[in-house]
């Protein structure tokens, strides 16, 4: 059952990253299904399902012939790819495209490299094979899109048209319907079908699924034709038609080249805009360099990780497989603390605590005391890693890293939209971790209720405490260092939210941080200007001090927490369920902002130019309203995450 449940649910998610390419324009959901393992399999369950198969077997046999499992699992997960990432892809298209297509650019580039082994030999009708597949693409990607009234029949079109490039490694079929002048159609209707299905207006959701359905039955029925012929070519000529898509996928890249450069055409009495890839020396924006590589190499880092599960005769890759694995899943745990410490009001240590290194964290940065300095002063390097642990502590870090500067940007994308719904997803995680912590006390006595009160106390003393002013001054930011990183050591105690208390939250979570960010791209472009902006230069060495403060404290709070972990751990315990209990309010999610007013009565703006909140009105939910159980909903998404990383965590202890 296990194994069953975890064989769909990794299917789904690479549906889920199917639809998550289809909705770009450059990328083909086909190129996903090759690198991930699955295109011949659903080619050939599609191609099964048939009127012959359907009469002639029973429902179990069919479901198994179609590979029912396989086809529902992974639908299921395009389907919610695209009903859920529809808004965020066309938010990072718009506003971080340098991002989001070097990433992509890695995914390509490294695939083609990875499935040319699937062509058995290359001989000169091959190669003429791909070159012919490169011109199709590069030709069907030059053709301007145009813009048309979308009737129903029209829509059809499109959805059959549209699903035989999805299929097609290489032929983005979002990019098909651009063409086709159906995209921001299409996406307008998902995006229509969500808003409506909330508000339940029922004169607007019949029109839109009806549209919606009349495209979906184009895609239904262009599936089953195009995969037909596909699954007798791949039988039949694999070398032949693996050219061809290899040639599609190459013929793609251009056009997703993360700098491009727009010019624009008359033709007759029309003006059309078209795009050049040109170099990143020459973009007339910044070419944000360093991220863009960090970017491409990760997503050919995944490309390769996933090929390496594929393949266990790869015996470099497959051996280290167990040990990438484990590495993966901690990068992975980082990258959730990352992201937990950038939301005011939730700690990254209850991400380690449900997750299950809270400990281990702890013992590992209490290491660093007088010992570890004097291997380093002895320059034992090697012992000096070993004896701080530092193979975790390195992969952990890197995810934490990593979150702040990429998994934070949809954070703060979907706090900015949809802050309420974060902070109840949030809400539910942390109710459903104090169930969870409340068993580790093995019995509640008269002591460990005394210090769940103290802790309690302190947490909703914390809470209530309002913001002081921003704070520029060195042994301040050192201090702010210090106690922000507690959040990563005390569960329940959200850094970020403690250094929105002293007032210096945008100043070195945010500010600071882009200093840092545009610093090193003009290091990578050899530019040194840098150094004569003296409002950069502040910043930066505000960063610095910010910085020695947070390891100062990651070592302070990390000793005295595993001592007393391992001397008083009941009543440690008790004390961290107090601050969680106590620090919950600052995450409920019926409240409204009160904004900073100056003597004017006017809002007062942060340093970024955002108004500044000076306080929270908490405020009882109304239960009869349809957002109420909308939010309850999200609160229960919480805790079954919390619930299953906590089955996850002792299963594996098991």
């Amino acid at each position: 059952m296990i194994n069953f449940i975890s064989n769909n649910l990794s299917v789904f998610i690479k549906g889920v990253a199917m639809g998550c390419s289809d909705l770009m324009p450059g990328i083909s959901g086909g190129t996903i299904a090759l690198i991930l393992g699955v295109y011949k399999k659903l080619i050939h369950s599609i191609n099964a399902i048939s009127i012959k198969n359907f009469k002639t077997l029973t429902v179990d046999l069919f479901w198994k012939k179609i590979n029912g499992n396989f086809l529902l699992s992974l639908f299921s997960g395009i389907l919610s790819a695209v009903f859920t990432f529809s808004f965020i892809i066309d938010f990072l298209i718009n506003t971080y495209p340098i991002f989001l297509w070097s990433f992509f650019l890695g995914i390509l580039v490294t695939s083609i490299f990875i499935l040319k082994k699937h062509v058995n030999q290359w001989s000169y009708l091959n190669i003429g094979l791909l070159i012919l597949g490169s011109f199709i693409s590069f030709f069907i990607t030059q053709i301007s899109p145009k813009s048309n009234d979308i009737g129903l029949i029209y829509l059809f079109f499109c959805g059959f048209i549209g699903i035989i490039a999805m299929i097609l490694p290489g032929i983005s079929g979002a990019y098909i319907l651009l063409i086709l002048g159906a995209y921001q159609t299409v996406l307008n209707l998902i995006k229509m079908a969500i808003k409506s299905s909330i508000s339940f207006d029922i004169n607007i959701l019949i029109p839109i699924y009806t549209k919606l359905f009349i495209f979906g039955l184009g895609i239904l029925i262009g599936l089953r034709v195009f995969s037909s012929i596909l699954k007798w070519l791949l039988d039949n000529e694999n070398d032949k038609t693996m050219s061809i898509l290899i040639g599609l996928m190459i013929g793609a890249i251009h056009k997703i080249w993360p700098w491009q450069e727009v010019f624009k055409v008359t033709i007759g009495d029309q003006n059309k805009s078209f795009f050049r890839p040109i170099s990143p020396l020459n973009y007339s924006e910044d070419a944000h360099l360093l991220w863009a590589t960090i970017l491409f190499l990760f997503g050919s880092g995944l490309v390769f990780i996933l090929n390496s599960q594929k393949e266990k005769k790869n015996i470099i890759m497959g051996w280290f497989t167990p040990i990438l694995l484990q590495n993966i899943i901690l990068i992975l745990k980082g990258v959730a603390m990352g992201a937990a410490n950038k939301v005011p009001g939730v700690s990254g240590g209850i991400v380690a605590f449900v997750a299950g290194f809270y400990e281990e964290l702890i013992d590992s940065l209490q290491k660093f005391n007088l010992k570890a300095l004097s291997l380093l002063f002895k320059r034992q390097w090697y012992e000096f890693y070993v004896y701080v642990n530092g193979g975790f502590l390195t992969l952990l870090f890197s995810g934490v890293i990593i979150s702040y500067f990429s998994i934070s940007l949809i954070l703060d994308y979907l706090i900015k939209y949809y802050e309420i719904q974060v902070l109840a997803v949030f809400f539910g995680m942390i109710l459903a971790s104090l169930y969870f912590v409340y068993h580790e006390i093995d019995k509640w006595k008269f002591k460990t209720i005394l210090f769940f009160v103290i802790g309690l106390f302190i947490g909703l003393t914390i809470m209530l405490s309002k913001p002081l002013t921003e704070n520029d001054g060195l042994f301040f930011v050192f201090f702010c260092g210090v106690i922000s990183v507690s959040g990563m050591t005390l569960p329940g105690l959200s850094g970020s939210f403690l250094l929105l208390l002293l007032g210096n939250y945008t100043l070195l979570l945010v500010d600071s941080v882009n200093a840092i960010y545009y610093t090193l791209g003009d290091l990578i472009k050899m530019n040194l200007e840098f150094t004569n902006d003296k409002h950069r230069m502040k910043l930066l060495r505000l960063a610095v001090i910010f910085s020695l403060g947070s390891i100062s404290g990651l070592i302070f709070f990390s000793n005295i927490l595993s001592y007393v972990l391992k001397k008083y751990y009941q009543i440690t315990i008790a004390i961290i369920i107090g601050f969680i209990s106590g620090s919950l309010g600052v995450i409920w999610p019926w409240r409204e902002k009160v904004f900073k007013l100056n003597e004017e009565g006017d809002i007062v703006n942060n340093s970024v130019g955002n108004p500044e909140i000076a306080y929270y009105d908490y405020l009882l939910p109304n239960i009869k309203t349809i957002d109420f159980w909308f939010l309850i909903l999200f609160i229960i998404l919480g805790a079954i995450v919390v619930t299953l990383l906590e089955r996850y965590g002792v299963k594996k202890n098991k």
